[in-house]
């Protein structure tokens, strides 16, 4: 407490900190002072002076000194008022941020719990705010903090969202990718709300949206956002109607993503989401259309898929939502390779059945197809050449 309150008043007070530190006392012979070393000698004297008259040390000293009922409560108003501070550390030079850093993180053990939430909301706020370009160190700082509260406190979920949004703010994504995979053990570790799990599953799907719309073609941060918005519509499965047509928006979010990324090719769990079926009766046209382009990708096959694209001014619709109708077909061709299999099961799929089913222009290109739909691991198949059947 008597080091990070000298600190911050040396930095209030535009002290070299260095002049803090303790000269070292060399075990050799002693040396005569030069007129440097007496001059350095005096500017520290003084300035360690100017240190501990500053009210900030002074209130700390006197707490420390008290042993009083009273000095609980006297304590943690200090600690809390260097919190305030601590804005100020961001002075001190790279090297000695964290480590500074460290000191306020330490004051967490004399706060009482009802004032935990408000101590951590001061760090947080200063780390996040600071104008200064350290991403690295800031995260740092963030993850120390985090570590240091219990395992199952409501504030690791608070600290751990800053930490998701400040990273992807600041470029360092990818920093945060690996603590995804904890990401459902340490929800039920925090105990949070169901609200708290939403917004938690729908910064995830956002952030990796973010990092795919910067790195071009990032196929995975798609899906990994997609499979973060599932994660939201399951939450709401024992939801209100009322409830369930506020969030149509995200359920639109979710069949525009599943269609859009190529990996996506079972759209069952998404269609039998209540947030999805509740589209079906809704009075927007987008959501009726969206609701019944899913259904085609769930039970259909390319044949119904383009009778339905050849309805009133649904390919310009589709234009209009961002939606592809090429990649669209090429999709609705590996389902109804899938479906001609799934029906013929331990049979036979001539090449011409094919053709006819996914349109092809000609049987030269059956096999490619045929291949593409067996490393998606729609269907597990042989191909005959001599029989030009599957």
């Amino acid at each position: 407490v008597i080091q990070l309150a000298k600190v911050i008043a040396a930095i209030s007070l535009g002290i070299d900190l260095a002049l803090l530190e303790t000269p070292e006392v060399s075990e050799t012979e002693p040396v005569e002072p030069t007129e440097e070393d007496i001059e350095l000698t005096k500017t520290r004297d003084e300035a360690q002076a100017k240190v501990n008259a500053d009210s900030l040390v002074v209130s700390a000293l006197n707490v420390l000194d008290d042993d009083s009922e009273k000095n609980a409560t006297d304590l943690e108003e200090l600690n809390l008022k260097l919190t305030k501070e601590s804005y100020r550390l961001f002075s001190v030079a790279d090297k000695d941020l964290e480590p500074a850093y460290n000191l306020v993180i330490a004051l967490l053990k004399d706060i009482s719990q009802p004032k935990i939430s408000t101590f951590v909301s001061l760090i947080v706020n200063h780390v996040v705010t600071d104008p200064s370009d350290r991403p690295h160190i800031k995260l740092k700082i963030l993850s120390n903090l985090y570590n240091s509260l219990p395992f199952d406190s409501e504030n690791r979920y608070k600290v751990y969202t800053q930490i998701i949004k400040f990273a992807t703010k600041s470029d360092e994504f990818e920093l945060v990718i690996p603590t995804f995979a904890y990401i459902d053990a340490w929800i039920k570790e925090w105990k949070i709300d169901i609200s708290n799990v939403r917004k938690l599953y729908e910064l995830l799907s956002e952030c990796l949206l973010q990092k795919s719309q910067v790195q071009l073609l990032c196929f995975k941060s798609h899906r990994e956002a997609y499979e973060y918005l599932l994660k939201y519509l399951s939450t709401f499965e024992s939801a209100s109607v009322s409830e369930l047509q506020n969030i149509q928006s995200h359920a639109i979010k979710a069949i525009k993503k599943a269609i859009s990324v190529p990996e996506v090719l079972n759209f069952e769990p998404l269609f039998n989401f209540k947030a999805v079926q509740i589209l079906k009766s809704s009075k927007e046209a987008d959501a009726k259309n969206y609701f019944k382009l899913v259904e085609i990708f769930v039970g259909e096959t390319l044949n119904g898929y383009e009778n339905w694209s050849k309805g009133k001014d649904l390919k310009e619709w589709l234009t209009k939502e961002g939606l592809n109708h090429d990649d669209n077909i090429r999709k609705m061709r590996l389902l109804t390779l899938a479906t001609l299999a799934s029906g013929n099961i331990n049979g036979e799929v001539s090449y011409d059945t094919i053709v006819k089913e996914l349109k092809l222009e000609s049987n030269d290109v059956v096999e490619m197809w045929v291949i593409d739909v067996i490393r998606a691991g729609l269907i597990e198949a042989k191909m005959n050449q001599l029989k030009r059947t599957i």
